[in-house]
């Protein structure tokens, strides 16, 4: 999660915590809609993540993007997250956590 966090953060090139919509949401949302739609197509996980990234930092490096779509992916798959009743009945307990450990982490800071 600590290196979801560090990449979303160099992503949008802002503080950590300062956006209450997170590329996480993002990550999720699209891993979602390919679940629904039994689509076997992860690139549009670092696509809907680099637009959104860009929308808040014309910056934002396309890599890295790829990178935290991989690290999101890797999370998922690592707590058995692959059917979408799987990903909606998690999908709130992940914000959570994410939103928890991103405070704590600002916090830290």
């Amino acid at each position: 999660m600590a290196d979801i966090i560090r990449l979303e953060a160099k992503l949008l090139g802002e503080p950590v915590g300062e956006s209450e919509q997170t590329l996480f949401d993002t990550a999720l949302r699209a891993r979602l809609v390919m679940l629904q739609d039994d689509w076997d197509e992860s690139l549009i996980v670092p696509g809907q993540v680099y637009a959104e990234a860009v929308d808040h930092n014309p910056q934002a490096d396309a890599h890295t993007a790829i990178e935290f779509a991989d690290v999101v992916t890797r999370y998922l798959e690592k707590r058995g997250l692959e059917t979408l009743d799987d990903l909606l009945n998690w999908e709130p307990k992940l914000l959570n956590q994410y939103r928890y450990e991103k405070q704590a982490q600002q916090e830290s800071n």
